[in-house]
């Protein structure tokens, strides 16, 4: 193979990868939003288990950078790079070996910054992003590529030429510094189109209500909840700095799209302990006045609670409960607990004779009495006090970071 054949085969390697990192970069960035404003209504592609988890990583202080997710700024660092990759590689440029040697010093940029994310995650997190491990061995591979083609191209290293290439910058290649603007506005614009198409109309006062829901949570009234009564959760296994109490109906749409993206909040900042506490809006197993209804809420408490008491599977019931939300039915009760047991890993008749006791109707009593004076669901406290909007998840994390920072 000829040396002109061989760089344009090791180029074209490096523009394809490029092009996948872009797009592991898009959904990323995606689920980045989703997580941070909480809209999500499920698990994202690369949420595998506790240890392969991008939306816990993606709500950690250390996947954005100026407010921005970190994987937005790889997906236009990569469009860029792929500009100049495409250029080169149709022939459509001048002193085409200096142009190589500038992308090849971007792309060693982005595998620097692959190897800092991948040790984060590494020593301080604990927990990995599938989809940026792919990234990552991505930019490895764009770096490789290039940094191959320029030695194998016999001209001057890397390195005797950086000071006239970054001369070049700021003369004849002037449109490459332009280029890399795209990166800070493209990411700006982006980043702000995708947080309005996602918030809607609420997004445009977002700001006034975190502002608002804060005055109003720091003056209310402070209140007492039992701590061992619902499911517990949190990141690490000290005194929590804040504690959020969550009174939310299995059969609520907005408790259900909340509940991956506070879990995997609370997840990502140690530090702070979220206790759930199923709340029923039917008058079989909730002493306010409120109507009696069909007993499905009380059956899906009983079932939550007797999965956490026999097995210590209740956060794994309470997701699986309302990942299939709209599918439960009084009616079908019986088939759908057997279906959740078989895929939970649960003693059916364990289960089922748990939830006909006494003991269990009358804790799910005691949660809803707790929640007596709450006017919808979900209703969030933190530290005791109640959180205007603490469903709209950017109002949680302002009250959580006032309190852990």
């Amino acid at each position: 193979m000829n040396k002109n054949k061989k760089n344009k085969t090791l180029v074209g390697t490096a523009l394809i990868a490029s092009l996948l990192s872009i797009g592991f970069h898009t959904y990323l960035t995606l689920t980045h939003y989703q997580q941070k404003l909480g809209v999500s209504e499920g698990k994202s592609l690369c949420n595998i288990n506790s240890h392969l988890n991008c939306d816990v990583v993606a709500l950690t202080k250390y996947a954005s950078l100026f407010n921005y997710p970190i994987a937005l700024w790889g997906a236009m660092t990569h469009i860029v790079l792929s500009l100049f990759l495409s250029l080169w590689f149709l022939g459509l440029l001048n002193n085409t070996s200096r142009v190589l040697r500038v992308t090849t010093w971007l792309s060693l940029f982005i595998a620097a910054t692959s190897l800092v994310m991948g040790s984060i995650s590494s020593f301080i997190l604990g927990i990995y992003c599938l989809f940026c491990l792919f990234t990552f061995v991505l930019s490895f591979v764009i770096a490789g590529s290039l940094i191959v083609s320029n030695s194998s191209s016999q001209k001057a290293s890397l390195f005797k030429n950086l000071s006239p290439d970054f001369k070049s910058l700021f003369s004849d290649h002037k449109w490459m510094l332009i280029s890399f603007l795209i990166i800070p506005l493209g990411t700006i614009f982006s980043g702000n189109i995708i947080k309005d198409e996602l918030l809607g109309p609420q997004g445009e006062h977002l700001q006034l209500i975190i502002q608002e829901s804060l005055n109003a949570w720091q003056v209310s009234p402070a209140k007492t909840f039992s701590e061992s009564a619902g499911l517990s959760l949190q990141a690490d296994q000290g005194v929590p700095q804040a504690t959020i109490v969550e009174f939310a109906d299995f059969l609520c749409p907005h408790c259900k799209v909340l509940s991956g993206p506070i879990h995997n909040f609370v997840l990502a900042h140690p530090g702070v302990r979220l206790i759930y506490k199923p709340f029923s809006f039917d008058g079989i197993c909730n002493n306010a006045d409120i109507p009696k209804r069909d007993g499905l809420r009380c059956e899906l408490v009983y079932a939550t609670l007797c999965a956490e008491n026999l097995f210590h599977k209740g956060w794994e019931a309470h997701e699986y409960i309302f990942a299939h939300q709209s599918e439960w039915d009084i009616v079908r009760i019986d088939k759908h607990l057997i279906q959740m047991s078989t895929e939970l890993s649960l003693n059916l008749e364990a289960l089922k004779e748990c939830m006909k006791k006494t003991e269990i109707h009358q804790a799910t009593l005691d949660l809803a009495s707790e929640g007596r004076e709450i006017k919808g669901t979900p209703t969030i406290f933190v530290n005791g006090r109640e959180l205007p909007h603490g469903n709209v998840l950017p109002v949680l994390e302002a009250a959580i970071l006032s309190l852990i920072h």
